[in-house]
């Protein structure tokens, strides 16, 4: 699947529906991100899955927890088939090795599957010491 993601061709990848839905992205041991928009291209060709909830998160090393980076009160709808959209990220300026797109509710099929063929990520790229 990773090579699916990357590949930027549009073509079906769905992560499986289950109690813990994401994708996520290491950016290696070397490199921290600030993240200030992502963009996301739905994974599915057949229209009437459209995701419904969905949010960015980023690990935060320093509280061991993943953080939302969602900014409060932000509309997220990502259309199939092959829909694309872009969003802004509230990261208060904290750097992160790992972000992942989380599945938060169900999708207009009726699950919490994640169908996204690829994504981007903008913002400020670190070198890291770690």
């Amino acid at each position: 699947m990773e090579e699916a993601v990357v590949s930027r061709k549009r073509g079906e990848v769905v992560v499986k529906a289950g109690s813990d839905v994401f994708l996520c992205l290491d950016l290696g041991r070397s490199r921290t991100m600030v993240p200030t928009h992502y963009t996301l291209c739905h994974g599915s060709p057949s229209p009437g899955m459209d995701l419904l909830s969905f949010t960015l998160e980023g690990h935060s090393k320093a509280a061991n927890k993943w953080v939302d980076l969602a900014p409060p009160g932000q509309e997220r709808t990502l259309k199939s088939p092959y829909g694309v959209g872009t969003w802004a990220v509230d990261a208060k300026g904290e750097r992160f090795r790992y972000l992942r797109v989380r599945s938060t509710g169900n999708n207009q099929k009726g699950d919490n599957s994640l169908p996204m063929c690829a994504f981007e990520f903008y913002g400020s790229l670190f070198r890291s010491g770690n």
